[in-house]
C-alpha cells in the first residue's frame, strides 16, 4: 500500500506541475475560465443553491433528534464566512486547474476511455453512466483524502475541517478555500484524462457532490444497519470526524464506502455510536482571518522545525 501510494503521488505531482507551467503560458484562457467561473458562482448556481442546500439541513437537524451537541451561532457564521471565502476563491482555481486540462491535453489526450454509452439511450442509462462516473469520482478523492491525512504536510490544510467540535451541517462548508485546488488537481485532473463523460455527468456530479458533502455532515441520528456498506451517512462520516482513537484514519470515502472496505480503512459504526467530534490537542479557531490562514502558519512553524532539527545534526 505504500508503494502504490508514493507511486500515485509522484504521477499527480508530475500531472500536476507539467499541467501548471503550461496554464502559466496562457494567461489569456486562465482569465476566461475564471471570470466564467465567477459568473456561475454568483449569478446563476452556484453560491445562492450552496446557501439553500445549507440552509435546508440546518433546518433538518432542528426537526430531526440531534447526534451530539449543537452549533452555536457564532460558530456557524464563522464556518459561513470559510464558505464564502472558499465560493470566491473556487472559481480561480477551477479556472486554473480547467487552463491545465486543456494544456495536457494537448500533450497527453483527454478521455483515453470512453463512457458517455448513455447518449441516447433513456434515463437508465444515464443513471449507470452517472453512477459509475461518481463511483470512479470517489476512488480518486478517497486517494486524496487519505492523503490528506496521512501526510503532515497536507493535514495542516485538511484539519481545519477537522477541528469543529460540533459536528452539522455547517462542518461541510468548512473547507479550506485551497482544497477545490486539491480537488481539481487531485481529482479533476486525472478524471479528465482518463475517461471521456457526458457534459451532464459533470455537471450532476458537481452539485450532487455539495449536497452529498452537507448531508453526510448533518448533526443527526441516522443509522442504516447493514446498508451502512452500501452508502455514506451522517453517522458513518460522524465516525470520521470522531476524537475516539479507533475512529482515527476511517470512512474516508464520502460517497461509497466500499472503497474503505476494499483498502482497509472501514469502520462499522454501532446503532448508537454517535461520538463526540474535534482534533486532540488543538484548539479551535475561532476567527475568520485565523480560519483562512491556518494552514500557513502551521507550514511556517514546520518548516522552522525542520531547520532547527538541521541545526541540531549538523551540531
Amino acid at each position: 500500500m505504500k508503494y502504490w501510494r508514493v507511486a500515485y503521488g509522484i504521477v499527480l505531482t508530475g500531472l500536476v506541475v507539467g499541467g501548471f507551467i503550461a496554464a502559466v503560458m496562457d494567461t489569456s484562457a486562465f482569465f476566461q475560465e475564471t471570470i466564467k467561473g465567477l459568473k456561475a458562482l454568483l449569478i446563476f448556481y452556484g453560491l445562492p443553491v450552496s446557501l439553500g442546500v445549507v440552509a435546508l439541513f440546518t433546518l433538518l437537524e432542528f426537526v430531526l433528534p440531534a447526534a451530539g451537541p449543537r452549533k452555536p451561532f457564532k460558530g456557524w457564521m464563522l464556518n459561513l464566512k470559510v464558505l464564502l471565502l472558499a465560493s470566491l476563491a473556487g472559481p480561480v482555481m477551477a479556472a486554473l486547474v480547467g487552463t491545465c486540462v486543456v494544456a495536457l491535453g494537448g500533450v497527453l489526450g483527454l478521455g483515453w476511455i470512453d463512457l458517455r454509452f448513455s447518449t441516447g439511450h433513456g434515463i437508465g442509462a444515464l443513471v449507470v453512466a452517472f453512477l459509475l462516473s461518481q463511483f470512479i469520482w470517489d476512488f480518486f478523492y478517497y486517494w486524496l483524502h487519505r492523503l490528506q491525512h496521512e501526510s503532515p504536510f497536507l493535514w495542516q490544510e485538511h484539519k481545519l475541517h477537522h477541528m469543529d467540535e460540533q459536528f452539522s451541517a455547517a462542518t461541510g462548508l468548512r473547507q479550506h478555500w485551497l482544497d477545490s485546488l486539491l480537488i481539481g488537481s487531485a481529482v479533476t485532473l486525472p478524471m479528465t484524462i482518463l475517461f471521456k463523460l457526458d457534459p451532464i455527468q459533470g455537471a450532476i456530479g458537481s452539485s450532487l457532490s455539495f449536497v452529498w458533502a452537507t448531508f453526510v455532515h448533518a448533526n443527526i441520528r441516522l443509522h442504516l444497519g447493514p446498508a451502512t456498506v452500501l452508502l455514506g451517512n451522517p453517522q458513518l462520516h460522524r465516525i470520521h470526524h470522531s476524537r475516539v482513537r479507533e475512529h482515527h484514519d476511517r470512512n474516508y470515502a464520502p460517497f461509497f464506502p466500499i472503497w474503505d472496505v476494499l483498502f482497509g480503512t472501514y469502520y462499522h459504526p454501532k446503532p448508537g455510536e454517535y461520538p463526540l467530534t474535534g482534533v486532540h490537542d488543538e484548539k479551535e479557531v475561532e476567527s475568520f482571518m485565523a480560519a483562512a490562514t491556518l494552514p500557513f502558519r502551521e507550514w511556517r512553524k514546520m518548516f522552522r522545525e525542520w531547520r532547527l532539527r538541521r541545526k541540531v545534526v549538523a551540531a
